[in-house]
């Protein structure tokens, strides 16, 4: 059984993410966000694309986001989307 602890925080297994396009949003990297902004996670609920969120980024170059409860957690993947403009 792997050790959760160790796959949470290695970013090396996190780094790529896969690409689901989620309607009404698009892509960005964690270089391009400011710490306080509001993002959102890329992911799918029964098959069908989803955005789970939102998230505030706590830090960019620690890769730390805050859910809506103020929990903070690292997320190192690169799939944060916010609303298209």
């Amino acid at each position: 059984m792997a050790d959760d602890t160790k796959l949470n925080r290695d970013p090396d297994l996190h780094q790529k993410a896969l690409v689901i396009h989620v309607p009404g949003y698009i892509h960005i990297t964690w270089a391009d966000v400011d710490e306080g902004a509001e993002v959102f996670l890329q992911g799918h609920a029964g098959g069908t694309p989803h955005a789970y969120g939102p998230h505030t980024v706590v830090s960019r170059d620690y890769k730390i986001l805050a859910n809506s409860r103020r929990e903070q957690f690292m997320h190192y993947a690169e799939d944060l989307i916010v609303p298209e403009s």
